[in-house]
């Protein structure tokens, strides 16, 4: 749940706005990039958040891993690890002869660890994160894995330069010399967030001239200026080059660099998606305004927007030095492009004018824009009014972000949400987090959800001033069969046991949501209680039958065991199933002991009831120990009184 789990970590101030559902960083898995739409899913099989089947490092999984267990297929070993913490070199060598894992994340090497990973052939997706400690040249003893795994498609390594002279000279050699072997298989590099300087990312980037089947890099948070720009536009320029993503973001990029980096824009006609956003929080040694792009740059850039030859889908510009007229002209220049999503959260120096560009573009007819940042923005009440108006007339998008706005009060967003989301809109997911929503704001977002049947997402993460009277007016909306919402994202509002009540009574014939979130807010036992016989009503079989069956996913803390079973068997079954593996595990886990619960049954029930039994452990149908315990629903005026109660149901 990666990416959903960045959606959520909200922080003080609302800083957590769900960007990664509107900046998608690498979703290649839902690329539909190539032709023939076969690259694409390839790419899915290796480009994934590694938390999502990770395997922390012990001996009982050192075992299995020589063992070759299929099982064992993503591994994250050597969080605070020395030389000391295992014999790696016989952990290294498990891994090297290993033919299942795909996966590997590694915090920790040393010579003997990286001569017997060298041996491994399996591994489609590598990560090394902060080991710049190591000397000697990190990937020397690893250049036989790079020569011979043909398997190899992501390549990552992020924090391996010191915070004070930046990434040693001899990680850098190995590190070209080891792409230089590496086999043209691979797909993703990203060497993000590793201090290198401009002379040694430019050396990197001509280490990947050979490397034409790269579909993404990332070079964010170094210190990148000409001369590394010069070596993207050879690569960039490349006939051969299949580049569609390339992430430049937090490396002080300037008016100097733009033109060389337009240039290349212009005449490749591959890349989909460019982002130049900066650091919400700059790194040490650097001030935010460092080495802005100016107005003169964004001039030069919208050079590349305004060409009708550019596949541009997705475009980052977020904590950057965006001016009014800057953004008037970026804008102006996307009109007529194939533009899908726009991040442009955090520029501190757009006001009401640039923001009007944008409205408009938001209503132009040409526009394909789908997805929108403006979180952590300038906006006040009266730039709210503008905001909601062109939000009604806009037909194309699907997501906004307007999360950490603070500066528009209880009243600016009760007159939003009376204009937006409206019935016509197009809207489907909608990110609020960290806003001065209170109890009236809430009541009356509540009052247009119910008026849209569009908008499947919803983001309200960190909205303290809502009471626990807001939200269980809110919970109330979740009870109305019109009610479309999907997921919903509650985390760090400070919801007390009632609160987490009255939702889950609220779902108690909900249809539609399967997702919940509500980390970092009090879940009390009575709380989880609730949950827990809304999911699976023990009380009888029709109350069982009866139960949710679409929940498939609550986060937050301590969630009891039998709510996560509940949950598991929802998400990896038709609801019918769901049904009846619950009424299975619940009313005849002890076989023929619960089959009286059939002679009070409701007659409707009754024949769903008997279809859908199973076998015991014994191989006996529990209809075979249904005939045997209860004769009297078999025999022949049984089904005479049968007919004449439904005769008299239907009277």
């Amino acid at each position: 749940m990666d990416e959903r789990q960045d959606n959520v970590n909200a922080s003080e101030g609302g800083d957590s706005d769900s960007e990664s559902s509107v900046w998608n960083d690498d979703d290649m898995s839902h690329d539909s990039d190539s032709e023939d739409g076969n690259e694409s899913d390839e790419q899915g099989r290796f480009d994934f958040d590694i938390d999502d089947s990770r395997w922390e490092f012990d001996e009982a999984t050192l075992r299995d891993i020589e063992c070759n267990d299929p099982d064992i297929t993503s591994l994250s070993i050597g969080w605070g690890a020395d030389d000391t913490t295992h014999d790696w070199e016989k952990v290294g060598i498990a891994i090297g002869n290993n033919v299942y894992m795909h996966t590997l994340n590694v915090y920790f090497l040393n010579s003997s660890f990286c001569k017997g990973i060298a041996r491994n052939r399996s591994l489609t997706n590598l990560q090394i994160t902060e080991i710049d400690s190591f000397e000697g040249g990190v990937f020397a003893d690893l250049l036989p894995f790079f020569e011979h795994n043909g398997n190899l498609r992501s390549l990552e390594i992020s924090g391996c330069g010191d915070s004070d002279v930046g990434c040693r000279e001899e990680n850098i050699r190995s590190l070209i010399s080891a792409l230089s072997k590496t086999k043209s298989s691979l797909r993703r590099i990203d060497i993000s967030c590793n201090r290198f300087s401009d002379e040694q990312a430019a050396k990197l980037i001509g280490s990947l001239d050979g490397h034409l089947n790269l579909t993404s890099i990332h070079i964010e948070s170094n210190e990148i200026r000409g001369e590394a720009c010069g070596a993207l536009r050879k690569l960039l320029t490349n006939p051969g080059c299949k580049l569609k993503k390339l992430y430049l973001g937090s490396n002080g990029i300037n008016d100097q660099c733009v033109p060389i980096l337009t240039n290349a824009f212009n005449k490749n006609n591959t890349v989909k998606t460019i982002s130049l956003g900066g650091e919400l929080l700059p790194r040490r040694g650097r001030r935010k305004e460092d080495n802005p792009i100016t107005i003169a740059g964004w001039h030069v850039f919208s050079s590349f927007l305004n060409n009708p030859n550019n596949l541009l889908e997705k475009l980052n510009l977020s904590c950057t030095n965006i001016d009014d007229e800057s953004a008037k002209v970026l804008v102006n220049a996307l009109v007529n492009t194939k533009m899908k999503s726009l991040d442009i959260s955090s520029c501190e120096s757009i006001g009401a004018a640039g923001y009007q560009a944008i409205f408009n573009l938001l209503q132009n007819i040409n526009s394909e824009l789908e997805v929108l940042n403006i979180s952590r923005g300038n906006f006040d009440d009266e730039l709210a009014i503008p905001l909601a108006n062109a939000l009604a007339n806009t037909t194309t998008l699907k997501t906004l972000n307007i999360a950490g706005n603070r500066s528009i009060t209880s009243t600016g967003w009760q007159t939003f949400f009376i204009r937006f989301p409206n019935a016509e809109s197009s809207l489907e997911e909608l990110i609020l987090n960290g806003n001065n929503i209170d109890d009236q704001g809430l009541a009356t977002l509540v009052d247009a959800l119910a008026n849209s049947n569009a908008i499947q997402i919803l983001h309200l993460l960190c909205n303290r001033s809502i009471s626990t009277a807001g939200w269980r007016v809110f919970s109330n909306f979740l009870r109305l069969p019109r009610s479309t919402l999907k997921e919903l994202y509650l985390n760090d509002n400070n919801h007390d046991d009632d609160v987490t009540i009255a939702f889950a009574n609220s779902l108690a014939n909900n249809t539609s949501l399967k997702i919940l979130y509500l980390d970092r807010n009090q879940h009390l036992s009575r709380g989880w209680s609730a949950f827990s016989d809304i999911l699976c009503n023990k009380s009888c079989i029709d109350a069982t039958f009866n139960s949710n069956h679409t929940l498939q996913e609550i986060s937050a803390t301590g969630v009891p065991v039998d709510i996560c079973n509940y949950l598991v068997i929802n998400e990896y079954n038709s609801k019918e199933e769901a049904a009846r593996q619950k009424i299975l595990q619940y009313h005849f886990f002890h076989g023929h002991d619960n089959i009286h619960v059939f002679s009070d049954m409701e007659y409707k029930v009754l024949p769903r009831a008997i279809a859908w039994i199973g076998a015991d452990d014994m191989g006996f149908l529990l209809l075979y120990q249904l005939v045997r315990d209860m004769p009297s629903l078999f025999e022949s005026n049984a089904g005479t009184e049968l007919i004449k109660k439904k005769r008299k149901i239907r009277c």
